[in-house]
């Protein structure tokens, strides 16, 4: 099986609405949940750390 990096790179902003976050972390666990791995800005706020918290709780390997 391949291994499949899929990079991210979006707003780091804390003023983003709520529904916006709810899906980026929604698509982090997705990306992790089939076995994808995270490469992204290296944020911990808004979107992009809204990708990496969905992608961590399931515990794929993230890059940034």
């Amino acid at each position: 099986m391949n291994i499949v990096k899929i990079c991210v790179f979006c707003a780091s902003s804390e003023r983003i609405r709520p529904q916006y976050l709810e899906m980026a972390e929604a698509f982090g666990r997705e990306l992790a949940t089939r076995g994808h791995q995270l490469v992204y800005g290296g944020g911990k706020i808004g979107l992009m750390g809204a990708v990496y918290r969905g992608a961590k709780a399931v515990g794929t390997h993230i890059t940034g």
